[in-house]
């Protein structure tokens, strides 16, 4: 686990920024790709080793910062939403109109899709806690963060190689 102790670090501090006011519309494009690339870096720092790093590497370390991201955002969320009794979900609920009428979706789909995002805003809104709510960020979040960090890692592999081919010549 020392070895990626790095990954940890990383993965958080994507975590938090994800978290704040308009960090989720950067996360998946900019935050998790740039804590990938962070993570690498911090490790060769730590083991003060700047020899070219292998892409299977890279990619374990993308996938394991976007893991913990995901981890750590996925508590985050649940616990200011129980807090709160409030989220981006129960803001954007009144949206679900306008986004039906432009997937032209039959009309008992739409019915009983709306039933249930209405539920989970009911669920959020009174209880601070909706279990449909909690699995659908969960499964978010795991797909989204490691892929994203993984493709992070394989960006920040070649940079960070490249960087250390100018160092040491």
């Amino acid at each position: 686990m020392k070895k990626y102790i790095a990954t940890f670090v990383a993965g958080f501090g994507a975590a938090a920024l994800q978290v704040l006011p308009g960090g989720k519309s950067l996360g998946c494009c900019l935050i998790l790709p740039a804590a990938a690339f962070i993570a690498l870096s911090l490790d060769q720092k730590a083991n003060n080793d700047y020899s070219k790093i292998d892409f299977q590497k890279a990619m374990v370390f993308g996938v394991l910062t976007g893991v913990f991201s995901a981890l750590f955002l996925t508590m985050f969320e649940l616990v200011i939403t129980i807090i709160t009794h409030h989220n981006d979900f129960v803001e954007s609920i009144y949206n679900l109109d306008e986004a039906f009428s432009v997937l032209n979706l039959p009309k008992e789909l739409r019915e009983e899709v709306a039933k249930l995002f209405y539920s989970m805003r009911d669920d959020i809104v009174e209880t601070g806690f909706s279990p449909l709510y909690t699995f659908s960020i969960i499964t978010r979040n795991f797909f989204i963060d490691p892929l994203f960090g993984m493709i992070g890692g394989m960006i920040g592999v070649q940079i960070i190689n490249r960087r250390n081919e100018k160092r040491s010549s």
